[in-house]
């Protein structure tokens, strides 16, 4: 490790100069991301930005302590030892502390803080008046600015004055009250009797250990932290040659379908031109042989000789006009095709620009992220290694805290995983040799059509479905109540909870565990059930958010599957975010186009939401809380309707979406469940159903996966095979 001196030698001039004013530091305070800034200019700052002040620096978020920011006692220091040695160097004549005889000064009392000439230092080191400041005496004529260290500075000044008598000499350290210096008086009866006191020394030794051993771990993330730009770099430009291949691939394929069209198109037209020719000769040919036949009674049978060449000539253009009809006829479906294939190449490149884009941004986020962890990380080792140089108790105690607080933060910042980091790079995978595939949608015909047992339209309903193992769990009303329900694959009923007087309100859940669900209900209650058990928690939503608006209603719940979230969907643009147990995270705020989110899905990044009430679903990607609009579903074309709305959606594992839309129309309903595109939103099959289809999920069983549809009144189950996808 270096010297204290060669690491004081080695600051910048600029490191004892406030960001803010530019000057040397004034009373400077240290903040807790180890920036120190003036206190005037700090105060400044704070007047202007509230309890919650933004490092001008690093852009750090930081809580104003009520009792102000800590002085920084280190770099007090270093401004009184450089205030020093500039004066040692100083030509203009140096008067002694102790006489009025301009006599040459040979000495520097720490105690009396000025000069000594030779007679004033020989008095200090003789006479027992003033025998306490003996080892606070620096001779001048062995001091050399090379060999006068900090640390050797810091050993002839006088110890701290005790916080509250200031005529004791401190000897003991609070630490409950950030390092305060105190005196025996003050530790045995004072305030501070019943706090943490610290022997000076062996506080400040355990302190140095401690923070060794936590920039040891920083330092081991050095390499990490210092690679990320190049690796940034990288994955850039890994990101533009594999868009410029995948376009490439793209525009390749687009040509050689283009040729083989034309080719079919031209040998059409060649094989009609031929036809045509072909019945034209035989037509002239069979007028030539009749004419030669009938020279002799042509008088005679002129007559006949016109019909039977105006039947003929009807006959061929009759056959002409057949064959023309069914040329133009492919030609027609070939042109069709052919613009659906322009219009696919054009999808395709608009989704690899999307990918590109985001990925783009996601680079750019991320190189931002590093860029402010590289000064951060910076910051912090060079302020925690010059202050392990320093032998000075005092500084030690009252600074290395502080840097500790600042390391933690740092060591997980700079470990945080971004599950998408490996993939910047990637470009998102579109083929055109499936087109096909855009012509399948959801089977025309149900599997199955299970009618559950003992239901009745009158008295039952079905709101939500959830499908675990070989089970489905229903939720709705029955007789009255409202009721969660366990069917096994037939429609029987396996297990049934009843609770709660029925209230005309939703009632929604999502799998928890093998054993548990989440069940929101009354506009506002949110509750774990076990399945074979009943309720084990039930809380209400204004007593687990705070600041829970009164005229919010819950809509929904849902489990996102890789976080490990209970995302809870409300009449507003507000989704709020719990752990398993329940307990408040934060909030989700949605794009101002967004009114409610009466259903959630989860596909990759994105939140899938059903906006019932603006009659529109959304993929939104998250960006820290707030929400962006990705792409939005398109209404099923065959509800010309503009009033339709979503109602529920599911997601295959394939990354197809489906929706169920609803109309209302002269008080009759009709309902369409559409499948759209595993990208953007896109639909690319569709099919009518039960004008009281409820919900949607699906499932895997037998090694193959299903839609299955819920009926709200009539109690039935559709099971539907889903199509291969693009």
């Amino acid at each position: 490790m270096a010297s204290n001196s060669t690491v004081l030698n080695a600051i910048d001039e600029n490191f004892l100069l406030c960001s803010i004013c530019l000057e040397q530091f004034k009373d400077p305070k240290l903040l807790p991301c180890l920036h120190r800034f003036c206190s005037a200019c700090l105060e400044t700052l704070i007047g202007k930005a509230g309890e919650k002040l933004k490092c001008p620096l690093c852009q750090q978020s930081i809580v104003v302590p009520e009792d102000g920011f800590k002085t920084d006692f280190y770099v007090n220091s270093i401004i009184e030892y450089v205030h020093f040695k500039k004066s040692l160097k100083s030509e203009i004549i140096k008067k002694c502390y102790g006489c009025t005889l301009d006599l040459a000064v040979t000495a520097y009392c720490f105690k009396c803080n000025d000069f000594l000439c030779q007679s004033c230092r020989d008095f200090h080191m003789k006479n027992n008046i003033v025998k306490e400041h003996r080892p606070h005496v620096l001779e001048l004529y062995n001091v050399a600015d090379s060999n006068l260290s900090m640390a050797k500075l810091d050993s002839l000044k006088d110890a701290p004055k005790c916080h509250t008598h200031p005529e004791k000499v401190a000897e003991l350290c609070c630490k409950s009250c950030h390092s305060l210096p105190i005196c025996m008086v003050c530790g045995a009866f004072g305030e501070h009797k019943a706090h943490d006191l610290q022997e000076v020394t062996s506080l400040a030794k355990s302190e140095r250990k401690l923070l060794a051993y936590s920039l040891g771990t920083l330092m081991e993330l050095k390499e990490k932290v210092y690679n990320m730009p190049r690796v940034m770099s990288e994955k850039r430009t890994k990101l533009e040659d594999n868009t410029h291949g995948r376009e490439q691939v793209i525009k390749s394929q687009f040509e050689r379908e283009k040729m083989q069209i034309n080719r079919e198109i031209d040998k059409l037209k060649n094989d009609f031109k031929m036809q045509k020719d072909t019945q034209t000769a035989i037509l002239q040919k069979e007028i030539s042989n009749n004419k030669k036949e009938l020279e002799e009674k042509i008088q005679m049978l002129v007559v006949q000789h016109e019909k039977v060449c105006a039947e003929k000539r009807r006959s061929t253009d009759k056959q002409i006009k057949m064959f023309q009809k069914a040329s133009e006829a492919e030609i027609a479906q070939l042109c069709q095709q052919l613009e659906s294939l322009q219009s696919l190449l054009d999808e395709k490149t608009k989704l690899v620009k999307v990918h590109q884009k985001q990925s783009h941004d996601n680079i750019r986020e991320l190189s931002d992220y590093y860029d402010n962890i590289i000064k951060r990380f910076q910051n912090l080792t060079f302020t925690a290694s010059s202050i392990l140089t320093t032998k000075h108790d005092w500084t030690s105690v009252q600074s290395i805290p502080d840097v500790i607080a600042a390391i933690d933060p740092l060591i997980a910042d700079t470990e945080r995983q971004f599950p998408s980091f490996e993939t910047l790079g990637d470009v998102i995978e579109v083929d055109l040799d499936d087109k096909e595939a855009i012509r399948e949608g959801i089977a025309e015909k149900a599997i199955s059509v299970i009618k559950i047992e003992g239901f009745n339209s009158k008295c039952h309903s079905i709101q939500c479905i959830r499908y675990f193992k070989d089970a489905a769990i229903v939720t709705g009303k029955a007789d009255g109540q409202m009721h969660i329900t366990t069917l096994s694959a037939e429609g029987k009923i396996l297990f049934q909870t009843f609770f709660k007087k029925y209230e005309p309100c939703s009632i929604c859940c999502d799998v928890l565990s093998e054993d548990n669900i989440l069940v929101a209900y009354e506009h506002n209650n949110i509750a774990i059930y076990d399945l074979f058990k009943g309720a084990r928690c039930t809380k209400l939503m204004k007593n687990l958010v705070l600041s829970f608006p009164p005229c919010t209603v819950v809509f929904c719940v849902a489990v996102h599957p890789v976080a490990r979230w209970i995302i809870v969907g409300t009449n507003s643009r507000t989704l709020y975010v719990f752990n398993f147990s329940l307990q408040y995270i934060h909030t989700f705020t949605l794009p101002y186009t967004v009114h409610c989110s009466w259903e959630i899905a989860f596909k990759d990044s994105n939140f899938l939401i059903c906006d019932t009430m603006n009659g529109r679903a959304y993929a939104v990607y998250m960006k820290e809380n707030n929400g962006k609009i990705a792409y939005e579903f398109t209404k099923p074309r065959e509800l010309v309707d503009s009033n339709c709305s979503p109602r529920n959606i599911c997601v295959d594992q394939n990354g197809c979406t489906y929706i169920l839309w609803s109309s209302y129309k002269s008080a009759e309903c009709t309902c369409i469940l559409v499948g759209y595109q595993p990208t953007g939103g896109e639909q690319i099959s569709s099919r009518s159903v039960d004008s009281d289809a409820s919900c949607i999920t699906t499932v895997v069983t037998g090694g193959e996966e299903k839609l299955i549809l819920a009926t709200s009144n009539s109690g039935k189950l559709y099971k539907f095979h889903l199509p291969l996808v693009i």
